[in-house]
């Protein structure tokens, strides 16, 4: 096992250090910009809580794979009235 430093934040929490957010491969945030923010992990959860540029971008991918998702009855959550067999294959992996 090994241990690793906290990342001091503006949270004022536990958190490590997420670097950058990518959706099907693709960098989120682009160079120059700064990436760093506190990732806080909970493996308790089925939500994560990102950056709002952040949430833009992967939204805007969102919305040209599935047209009909609904991002605006609330502005940090998206759904749609479909199956999950029906959308899964649309949208891509994310990761951080």
């Amino acid at each position: 096992m090994k241990t690793f430093k906290n990342f001091p934040n503006w949270l004022g929490t536990w958190a490590l250090e997420g670097q950058n957010m990518f959706y099907g491969g693709k960098a989120m945030q682009q160079p120059g910009q700064d990436t760093s923010y506190p990732a806080i992990i909970d493996t308790g959860s089925s939500q994560l809580s990102i950056p709002p540029d952040v949430f833009d971008k992967i939204r805007g991918e969102w919305a040209a794979a599935i047209p009909e998702l609904d991002c605006k009855s609330d502005k940090t959550f998206c759904h749609v009235q479909k199956p999950c067999e029906q959308v899964s294959d649309k949208v891509k992996p994310v990761g951080f």
